[in-house]
């Protein structure tokens, strides 16, 4: 079944290239995640994202997952395009 979820990074994607980390929050609650950890990896790699888990009631994870965010390869720089109101890349 396709989640909405399932079509946020292409739909991200198709305006701007850009770089996604996706949070596994509350990480302090582990007997009650709801998304099996296997699960999310593969998710995450299947849109060519990280993921990183964070809790901000431990501060774990958080500081991490905005350097991992930082960090990865930068994208080409997307600037509007002035004559067709798109994207263009330099």
């Amino acid at each position: 079944m396709l989640l909405p979820c399932d079509r946020w990074p292409r739909s991200l994607r198709s305006l701007a290239d850009i770089s996604i980390v996706i949070a596994g929050n509350k990480y302090d609650l582990e007997k009650r995640r709801a998304v099996k950890e296997e699960d999310a990896l593969a998710y995450a790699a299947s849109v060519g994202a990280a993921h990183m888990y964070t809790s901000a009631k431990l501060n774990k994870g958080l500081d991490e997952t905005f350097v991992e965010l930082a960090t990865r390869e930068s994208p080409p720089t997307a600037t509007p395009d002035r004559c067709g109101g798109g994207i263009s890349h330099q």
